[in-house]
């Protein structure tokens, strides 16, 4: 679930000119799980994560290595921040 979130939460940064700090977020259903996105003034990422309010992981700079391509390490920037809500929970109707 937190890879899936994270994943996300980077599918809203791309590669471009630095701005003022943004942070995106992303939450688990029930609001149990979170992960945010912060982007610096460079246009540095960084996470951190919490469960119920307390801190998993705390703000962890990140980068990508490509294989023959320059390291992708600031001048991100928040491409769009759509939000919506989704309850995707199923209820078997009938005996197991």
């Amino acid at each position: 679930m937190i890879r899936w979130m994270l994943a996300a939460a980077l599918g809203l940064a791309a590669p471009a000119e630095a701005e003022a700090d943004v942070f995106a977020t992303v939450k688990s259903p029930g609001r149990l799980l979170s992960v945010g996105v912060t982007l610096n003034g460079e246009g540095r990422a960084s996470y951190a994560d919490d469960r119920l309010g307390k801190p998993i992981i705390g703000d962890s700079q990140f980068s990508l290595l490509c294989t023959d391509a320059p390291q992708l390490l600031r001048n991100f920037r928040l491409k769009a921040q759509p939000t919506r809500e989704a309850d995707t929970r199923w209820t078997q109707r009938w005996g197991e």
